[in-house]
């Protein structure tokens, strides 16, 4: 399977956009949180059809909404901080901090660990963990909107961007 992974969108429905048009061939997505506002959750669930799972960050104000705007996709689970997920055989842990995905990875129970918040790419491993931070889809650092393809069938990860609109 094929999982792409984001973060740090910050509503930056442009970037968003040009994202989701070049993963439509992936088969799960995993936001690691800062998507901010219920329209960017409404925009993921109107163009990306596969199942996806949302973690909140540090500048998700609106939960109330966004969970509100995430009912009418059934494809749209939003974890609450972090989520605990099996996909295609794989462990994954994922949440917002870099701090708490060093302790996810430290315990040695996942595969894939997957954090935001830093805006910066950040691909490692720790034993047999992956370490993932794909980098930010706004744009805010350099001309390029980050994501990472995660293929669980090699456990290999592919760092890709499209140019961004500048935020």
């Amino acid at each position: 399977m094929k999982i792409v992974v984001l973060a740090d969108s910050h509503d930056h429905l442009e970037n968003l956009k040009k994202v989701l048009a070049a993963v439509k061939d992936t088969d799960e997505m995993l936001h690691c949180g800062d998507i901010i506002a219920p329209f960017s959750v409404k925009a993921i669930g109107e163009q990306y059809s596969k199942r996806t799972h949302i973690v909140w960050g540090n500048n998700d104000g609106d939960r109330k909404h966004c969970e509100e705007r995430a009912k009418p996709f059934s494809q749209i689970t939003i974890h609450g901080d972090d989520a605990f997920l099996v996909i295609g055989g794989k462990k994954i842990a994922m949440n917002h901090y870099p701090d708490k995905a060093e302790d996810f990875a430290k315990s040695g129970k996942y595969d894939l660990v997957c954090y935001g918040h830093t805006h910066r790419v950040d691909l490692r491993e720790a034993g047999k963990t992956i370490i993932l931070n794909p980098g930010e889809v706004m744009g805010m650092y350099d001309s390029k909107a980050h994501y990472a393809l995660y293929d669980t069938e090699t456990n290999k990860v592919e760092l890709k961007s499209v140019d961004a609109n500048p935020a």
